[in-house]
């Protein structure tokens, strides 16, 4: 007897930012190396790998011959989602996929992870120890609810430990705001469907 045969699952591509990167880290360049090569700066290929631009067809096309990859390809490979930045209190430490960050909010927090940030992240996107490291928009959310987004130095460290200009840096903090402010609305509005949907006590006379 036959039988219907169920649709495969749809397979979730590799953004092509990701793709890029993960094709430049495999040949063993660096981003200044791979940028120099076809004519962009650090900034402008950071960009593209993380998301924030997309590349023209021509800058992709030229990136992909010097990783000697299909351009055509780049964008049909089934996506293998990263390990997600998380944070541990019972350890006492976050986590940027296998890179431990011990962190004591009561210990000149905001100075401590956002070195340790810069240092992990340059490290794991292979990228030279003073390229400017730019937080991808999943990564927004861990960084929002660790980082004290009241401390009068924040713009000014950031812009130290992460290298980036300040109109990168009042942007990077603006987006945590955004993030923190809607979490802390989630929290809010979680508490009045708990409160209502409790049962209500009576009182009698």
């Amino acid at each position: 007897m036959a039988t219907e045969e169920s649709d495969p699952k749809p397979q979730t591509r590799v953004p092509l930012g990701a793709a890029l990167e993960k094709a430049r880290v495999r040949v063993g360049f660096s981003v200044q190396t791979a940028a120099a090569a076809v004519g962009l700066s650090e900034n402008e290929l950071s960009h593209f790998e993380c998301g924030i631009r997309t590349p023209t067809e021509e800058i992709a096309a030229d990136l992909s011959r010097l990783y000697g990859v299909e351009p055509e390809r780049l964008g049909h490979r089934e996506f293998v989602a990263r390990i997600p930045g998380r944070f541990d209190p019972d350890d006492g430490a976050v986590w940027l996929g296998w890179y431990r960050i011990n962190f004591d909010p009561l210990e000149d927090a905001n100075e401590h992870l956002l070195r340790s940030i810069g240092a992990a992240l340059r490290s794991m996107r292979s990228l030279p120890e003073n390229a400017p490291v730019f937080i991808r928009s999943q990564e927004i959310e861990l960084f929002a609810s660790l980082i004290d987004l009241t401390d009068e130095n924040l713009a000014f460290l950031t812009m130290r430990y992460l290298r980036l200009s300040y109109s990168e840096t009042t942007s990077l903090i603006g987006r945590m705001w955004q993030q923190s402010m809607a979490a802390i609305n989630m929290a809010a509005v979680q508490a009045q469907i708990e409160q209502h949907s409790s049962p209500r006590r009576r009182s009698f006379a």
